[in-house]
């Protein structure tokens, strides 16, 4: 689906804006007037034969190719909308042109249709009735934090344990604390969770997607002080809740000093420091200078002592980072203000002195999308598949156990449908027998099951045991299935029905530009001679060096060879005899003609100034020394036609590509009759 979507966008920013880029208008007198907006929604700004553009199409169109999500049209200047609108006509010209040549007919451009549909109506079907409804809920609950007391009546761990003992003794505990047992009494006979256990029952804050989905049910149903009426289930036991406290979800920043106990330092004297370091505070001496001076905590000490992490909470710890702040730390720092400073706090860390630097709620902090993030990793999966299977229900499909039965019977369940015989053990009979009825879609047969199994690429490989068909049947019966529920998906989701029509157009557009423009583009050679002979001037080769090179690994050889050469001494013959590069010995350590640019020899040779004939001094280079001779430079010239040819190619095509959409454009608009409602567009963008 992300490929689809993609190559749509491409495609419609490519056909509408061309690199245009729209300036913001300077001032919006409506700003924020909502009935204003909805009001010129449907204002026709244009038309275009029979089509009428709307302020609203227009602005979708905007939003999503100028890449502005949530910009006001009437927030663009006018002439920047005036040159969009141009723009948006020559994309509808395209669309009528295509219908008009009943392209939108074509079997192949229907089928790819379809496809592009059902990519994004099952996704998207999904997302409104299954994603949008608990991402909202998951998001009005993270308003909250709350804390339980809980006792857990564990399970034996095994395939089928035996749950009457602990339903009974969960039962009991329960009732007791129905008929007004103290909690903490109960937590510590019946409880098999230790960790809660030895805390009367209560186990730190939470929020909405933290702890078990059937805890969090109960937690959020309960008022402070109430007791869950009914045992929770889950894969552990029997949870028994009740409700201790609700905050809002607070988030914080703090800093701190701390002060440790060390081999020079005694706890009393790291407590009587952090007593002397309050006492100054109080006195006006800044927090942040007392920080750096005193505080041991490397991590923050050169930060204003601000913790790592940023915002924290009690039930989420550090938004952006791991961890958790200590019981008496994370006490301490919620009972003060924004802008206070604590008494000294001891922890297992040392002594603390806390400053709160500045509090927000959750929803300041984060977004949907980190909501919906957690939903998908935590429940969508499970949530989607309940949904299928209620509407299985629903629609009344229905797999026939006795006929699967006899089907697993006759085939080899250790092997897989990539056996091409796999079936051979199938009577005709069974073959004709009704396996998975489908409801008002009919049914299929187990000889048209197995038919797709042996012809569909995405059921290749398929394992012929129980679950393995199983999984291939829901496939297969789930896309009539999610065909039927998203039918009229458009009219329900009008922004899907906006995004279908776009897709269509996008496929629609392609076929018919496919037809007048690329199509007729081939390669003009003498377009292209001609465009050269006007240009040839910009097509220049580069400046070429010849270079020799006699490379050695040390610099003393490097040394004692160029003194041979100052003596006298052949550069060739000593490349010859020296250099080490494999294979250059034998051209006497002559290198390949390069630009400069393609050459790092080169680079070095121009640097040191060498000019033809002149060898350089040796310098380090790669792993050794070298030693550089210039036998040659070509300076620039201008390229022939062929060697330009690659260059400027594109170019030309270019430019004919843009001359045949003109012509198409021009015909288009001599054809259609097309009105720019100026003086709409004028009273909107001048109110």
């Amino acid at each position: 689906m992300q490929n689809t979507v993609k190559l749509y966008t491409l495609m419609l920013t490519a056909i509408l804006c061309c690199g245009m880029l729209i300036a913001p208008a300077q001032t919006a007198a409506k700003k924020g007037d909502e009935n204003y907006i909805n009001k010129i929604g449907s204002t026709v700004l244009a038309t275009v034969g029979s089509e009428e553009v709307t302020y609203s199409d227009l602005e979708r169109a905007y939003r999503k190719n100028m890449n502005r999500g949530t910009s006001q049209l009437w927030e663009v200047d006018k002439d920047s909308v005036l040159d969009f609108l141009n723009l948006y006509i020559n994309y509808r010209l395209k669309v009528q042109d295509a219908i008009s040549r009943k392209v939108d007919q074509d079997p192949a451009v229907q089928a790819e249709i379809i496809r592009n549909r059902n990519a994004i109506a099952i996704p998207t079907y999904f997302e409104k009735t299954v994603m949008a409804p608990q991402v909202d809920a998951m998001w009005e609950r993270r308003k909250e934090e709350r804390q339980l007391r809980v006792i857990l009546v564990g399970l034996q761990q095994s395939e089928s344990p035996d749950t009457s003992k602990a339903h009974r003794r969960a039962e009991d505990a329960l009732n007791r604390l129905k008929g007004g047992a103290e909690f903490a009494a109960v937590a510590a006979e019946f409880s098999d969770d230790p960790l809660s256990r030895e805390k009367d029952g209560l186990i730190p804050f939470a929020t909405s997607g933290q702890i078990l989905r059937q805890l969090e049910d109960a937690m959020y149903s309960l008022k402070p002080g109430e007791l869950y009426p009914h045992l929770i289930r889950t894969r552990s036991g029997y949870f028994i809740v009740k409700l201790e406290a609700v905050q809002p979800l607070e988030l914080v920043k703090a800093s701190h000093i701390l002060i440790m106990e060390n081999s020079q330092r005694t706890a009393e004297e790291a407590m009587a420091k952090a007593d002397s370091l309050r006492a100054l505070i109080d006195r006006g001496m800044p927090f942040d200078q007392l920080v750096g001076d005193n505080s041991d905590d490397n991590q923050t000490s050169s930060k204003g002592g601000q913790l790592p992490g940023g915002y924290y909470s009690r039930s989420l710890g550090f938004i952006a980072g791991e961890g958790r702040l200590t019981p008496e730390f994370e006490e301490a720092m919620f009972a003060l203000k924004a802008g206070e400073i604590s008494q000294p706090i001891k922890t297992v860390y040392g002594v603390h002195i806390i400053r709160l630097d500045s509090v927000a709620s959750y929803h300041d902090v984060a977004t949907r999308r980190d909501i919906e993030k957690r939903y998908k990793d935590l429940y969508f999966e499970e949530d989607k598949e309940n949904l299928l299977q209620e509407l299985r229900e629903e629609h009344s499909h229905k797999l026939r156990q006795t006929v699967f039965a006899e089907l697993l019977a006759a085939v080899d369940t250790t092997r897989t449908s990539n056996a091409t015989d796999f079936d051979a053990d199938v009577s005709d009979a069974l073959r004709n027998r009704v396996l998975f009825d489908l409801g008002e879609d009919g049914r299929f047969l187990v000889g048209g099951f197995i038919d797709s199994l042996k012809s569909r690429g995405d059921l290749r490989n398929t394992r012929l045991n129980s679950g393995g068909m199983m999984t291939a049947l829901h496939k297969m019966s789930d896309e009539k299935l999610m065909a039927r529920v998203t039918d009229g998906m458009e009219e329900r989701y009008p922004e899907f029905g906006a995004l279908m029509r776009e897709f269509r157009d996008g496929i629609l557009i392609f076929r018919v530009e496919n037809e007048k423009v690329w199509s007729r583009l081939t390669f003009d050679s003498t377009r292209a001679r001609q465009y050269w002979e006007q240009n040839k001037s910009r097509f220049v080769t580069d400046t070429l060096y010849d270079l020799s090179e006699i490379y050695v690994y040390a610099d003393s050889t490097a040394q004692d060879l160029y003194k041979q050469i100052q003596n006298g001494a052949s550069f060739d013959d000593l490349a010859a005899k020296h250099t080490m590069r494999q294979g250059f010995r034998e051209r006497n350590g002559r290198r390949d003609v390069r630009p400069r640019d393609q050459s790092a020899l080169a680079i070095r040779a121009v640097n040191m100034g060498l000019k033809v004939g002149e060898i350089g001094k040796p310098f380090q280079f790669e792993q050794g020394y070298s030693i550089v001779r210039v036998n040659a430079i070509t300076p620039p010239r201008e390229k022939t036609y062929d060697e330009a040819l690659p260059e400027f190619a594109a170019e030309v095509q270019d430019m004919m590509q843009k001359e045949l959409i003109e012509e198409w454009l021009s015909e288009l608009r001599g054809s259609h009759k097309i009105v720019v409602k100026n003086d709409v567009i004028n009273d909107i963008w001048e109110q």
